[in-house]
């Protein structure tokens, strides 16, 4: 932005600028998935509804079940029901 009287960039209209960058970089982008995800879940009402994830990366906060390279999850709801390593894997 630059100041009305001599012309030159001011300091406030720096930051404004800034601002609008980093909000416009920081913004979330949805992927083609989960834009089809969220799509099915509104058309599927079924609280308790199942959903089988194959062959994923599995990066567990729980340390009693770890990570896994290949592995299954389970999902319930909105919940994750059950997690494991991918069977004949590892």
């Amino acid at each position: 932005m630059k100041d009305s009287d001599n012309g030159r960039s001011t300091r406030r209209g720096f930051f404004q600028i800034s601002a609008a960058l980093a909000a416009g970089v920081a913004a979330p982008r949805q992927s083609k998935e989960s834009e089809i995800v969220e799509r099915d879940s509104r058309r599927n009402r079924d609280p308790n509804r199942r959903i089988l994830l194959k062959g994923g990366t599995i990066v567990s906060m729980d340390p009693k079940i770890g990570d896994f390279v290949k592995g299954d999850l389970l999902i319930q709801g909105k919940k994750i029901s059950a997690g494991r390593q991918s069977p004949g894997f590892g």
